[in-house]
């Protein structure tokens, strides 16, 4: 993938898989939600992000084979993480 990939998605697209991401890791792993629940929850957490299931699954997938994807993702999370964060011009 070239480098210019990381381009092609927004912080705001960054920031909201990473939300999502996070949510549905959160979903996956909760055992008291039954197996047949897992999947519709997991689409509805992405949706709820503003994220087409799609985009979602493309910067998942670009993110794994790009790792400067992968560590912008990181950065706008942990910005995000940290409330009252100035975000870096």
């Amino acid at each position: 993938m070239p480098p210019a990939a990381t381009e092609q998605y927004s912080d705001a697209d960054l920031k909201a898989f990473a939300r999502a991401a996070i949510e549905a890791s959160k979903i996956q792993q909760d055992a008291a939600v039954p197996a047949e629940e897992k999947q519709p929850k997991m689409l509805a957490a992405v949706q709820a992000e503003g994220l087409d299931p799609v985009k979602f699954n493309e910067i998942a997938q670009a993110s794994q084979a790009n790792p400067t994807l992968r560590q912008r993702i990181q950065q706008v999370a942990s910005a995000e993480a940290q409330p009252g964060a100035q975000p870096q011009n």
